[in-house]
């Protein structure tokens, strides 16, 4: 039979009529066709499409155009060697397409321009598991970095020009940072830091180049005077420039820099009333060597007190004393962070925070001023230390210091370093000041994890941003022996007690404690609470799960252990979910909630005996809005001292609640004066439970006045009742 060949400017199919019949214009079946794209003058019509040539080019030089082809360890030499997934990115003119076989897993491109086929990514190590059975769904290039997802792993994404020739052919793993390529190199979803930095907060500004807390006074011999060409001495002033001091032998010398002030006081000669108080600046060391033991320094005379500059005064031993600067965040409850920056300007989730660097005083409480200055914050040197952990992704290259607040929602950037630095080096980083560099925007706070999904069938780009679709999220919870079974969460909490010594001495257990004038502080969680902890499982890649608790995660802490240093412990006593187990530890974090209702700290100004047998307490103003009339009072202190009060009865109802002291407070009493006598004839001793006291009129007269017997609204105040 003849061919039948038709046009197709009608553009209609046409299966109703035998190809015999159809009209010209109109055809009944096609093959090898696409419809013309809006680049050409065709638009809408039909075109053919070209066939395929197998291209097995590795090289290729533009100047000769010489090629040169595959001999080995080629895709023909992949056993069931199957494309699962392509795509095309026209700003580069490179076609890539994905590889599955029994030896490895693979990404090709080809070049139209080089016409050059090459391995992007060889993975021989079982990390990408292509499959055929696992197409890829989801595939997009964007701005240099190819996405893609099959349903089945992590969804995977790399830079493609930091992948190109990391391999030689098509059966050698892939290499990046000069060893073989792992999931976390191509996973989309990036590590953040799991473990908050750790702090060293001291109280003085220096520390000794060992890294300890510097000994800030000394007892040293300082020339202060001069000789003039005649060999007299001369008064000093502090137009004589630099002396040179020295330091006593003692165990423990100064650390002091250039630059540091410090302030001496010399008590003169038995004939000398005057004490010297000078203030100096340090220009430079003795000897210079940052790392040998002081001997001593040379001084310049910022000023001197009042009538020392008259004086004439011998050398002698002087104190010491490095001036202190003023403490950082002495108002505030700071925490810190930290964060990664990858190579291609991914940033991270943040670390955990720090618990507040807080450094407190002596207990001092001034009611006029309303505060109590042993919450003022006193650190004066505050280092951060491990925000480079050992197992920092080597994709990163930048870590940013973060800040924040516990009165304010803002996350601040405090400094960002890179390799280059000293303080990444060091992986340490001395905060001076309180200047912060920039705020994190808002919604970072609410991002503890990436959330990508852990699979995803469906992958597009919109605005630039990639959007998943038919994803998995989660986890099931089901036991890591049966499948069908899920986990029972168990917990069990208690109360880790330690005694602290307020003496000086050591906490019962190293490290717990700080020494602040003499006497050792301890963090401790607070007593008269309950606490319900909680656990969240992780995976590797820290998507975490809700918080899982139990009737055993409970722990109630009385008040009898109000004076020890408490912490919490929590036991899991149910099996790690599988998805949680890592290489070498299980990843979870502890949750612990306080349940109890809010409890407030007021300090006592005065206490007054009440007309009734009660008490009148007296407490600032600003302590109004933490009590009402039916606010129990619980007495944990003794007044004026540091004596713990651990009796449970100590418990005290608010009665009354007034702005103003009482009127019979108000009034001033004045003493007529004191009788005493024994019970004689006549007399009736006071005893308990009687109204009545029978004393020699007399005696009372004479003690009293005769007048004072008429007058009305007199007070009596008997003591040591009995014969006295």
């Amino acid at each position: 039979m003849a061919e039948l060949i038709h046009t197709f400017t009608s553009g209609k199919m046409n299966k109703d009529l035998d190809e015999r019949l159809v009209p010209n214009g109109e055809y009944r079946d096609a093959l090898n066709l696409e419809l013309a794209s809006s680049d050409s003058s065709q638009v809408g019509t039909f075109q053919n499409i070209k066939g395929n040539l197998e291209l097995a080019y590795k090289t290729y030089n533009p100047v000769t155009g010489a090629r040169t082809s595959w001999s080995s360890a080629y895709i023909s030499n992949l056993t069931n060697a199957v494309c699962i997934g392509s795509v095309v990115d026209r700003n580069t003119d490179n076609i890539y397409w994905f590889i599955s076989s029994d030896e490895v897993s693979a990404i090709a491109y080809y070049n139209d321009v080089t016409k050059v086929v090459a391995p992007l990514i060889v993975d021989a190590n079982s990390i990408l598991n292509f499959s055929k059975d696992y197409l890829i769904t989801g595939v997009n290039v964007l701005e240099g970095i190819l996405m893609w997802t099959d349903n089945q792993t992590e969804p995977k994404s790399v830079t493609i020009k930091d992948w190109l020739e990391s391999t030689a052919d098509f059966l050698t793993h892939s290499q990046i940072y000069g060893r073989d390529f792992v999931e976390q190199d191509v996973a989309v979803i990036k590590k953040y830091p799991l473990q908050p930095p750790t702090l060293v907060v001291n109280s003085t500004t220096k520390v000794d180049n060992n890294g300890s807390p510097a000994t800030v006074t000394a007892n040293v011999n300082f020339a202060f005077a001069y000789e003039d060409s005649e060999n007299n001495i001369v008064p000093f002033t502090p137009e004589n420039g630099p002396q040179q001091m020295t330091w006593n032998s003692q165990p423990n010398p100064p650390f002091y820099e250039i630059g540091d002030i410090l302030l001496f006081n010399f008590t003169g000669n038995e004939d000398t009333s005057t004490d010297a108080s000078i203030r100096g600046q340090v220009m430079s060391v003795i000897p210079s060597d940052p790392n040998a033991a002081q001997t001593g320094a040379m001084v310049t005379i910022l000023s001197v007190g009042l009538g020392t500059e008259t004086q004439t005064i011998e050398p002698g031993p002087f104190d010491v004393v490095l001036e202190q600067i003023d403490p950082i965040f002495e108002f505030r409850f700071a925490r810190f962070a930290y964060r990664y920056k990858y190579k291609n300007n991914q940033i991270s989730a943040f670390s955990p925070f720090t618990n507040p660097a807080f450094l407190p005083g002596e207990f001092e409480y001034n009611p006029k001023n309303g505060y109590n200055l042993g919450m003022v914050n006193n650190i004066r040197q505050l280092e951060i230390n491990n925000f480079r952990p050992a197992d920092l992704p080597e994709d990163v290259v930048e870590i940013d210091i973060l800040y924040k607040a516990t009165n304010n929602p803002n996350v601040y950037v405090v400094d960002s370093f890179t390799s280059a630095d000293e303080e990444w080096t060091n992986n340490a980083f001395n905060i001076k000041t309180e200047i912060i560099t920039s705020v994190v925007k808002s919604n970072q706070l609410l991002r503890p994890y990436d959330n990508v999904p852990r699979t995803a069938k469906a992958q597009e780009i919109t605005a630039n941003r990639l959007i998943y679709g038919n994803y998995t999220q989660n986890f099931n919870l089901n036991s890591p022996y049966d499948s069908n079974s899920r986990v029972h969460v168990n917990l069990s909490a208690g109360i880790l007690s330690r005694t602290i010594y307020v003496d000086g001495g050591e906490s019962s257990v190293p490290g717990t404690g700080v020494n602040i004038d003499g006497n050792m502080v301890a963090q401790s969680v607070k007593s008269i609470r309950t606490y319900q902890t909680g656990i969240a499982y992780m995976d590797k890649y820290g998507r975490t799960t809700p918080v899982f608790t139990s009737s055993g995660g409970a722990i109630s802490l009385p008040k009898n252990q109000s004076a020890a240093s408490n912490q919490v412990t929590v036991k899991i006593n149910s099996p790690i979910p599988s998805f949680s187990t890592g290489e070498s530890f299980p990843y979870f974090k502890y949750y612990i909630k306080e349940t109890s209702q809010p409890y407030y700290n007021l300090c006592l100004d005065r206490f007054y005996d009440a007309e009734d047998g009660n008490l009148w307490l007296s407490f600032p103003s600003s302590e109004r809005n933490k009590v009402d009339e039916e606010t129990f009072l619980i007495l944990k202190k003794e007044h004026d001292n540091a004596n713990p009060v651990l009796d449970n009865a100590a418990k005290y109802k608010v009665l009354a609640i007034s702005n103003e002291a009482p009127q019979f407070l108000k009034d001033s009493r004045n003493s007529k004066g004191s009788l005493s006598f024994d019970a004689g004839p006549g007399m009736t001793a006071p005893t308990e439970g009687a109204n009545e006291i029978f004393v020699t009129g007399g005696l009372f007269d004479d003690t009293f006045g005769e007048q004072t017997r008429s007058t009305s609204g007199l007070l009596l105040r008997v003591s040591s009742p009995g014969t006295t």
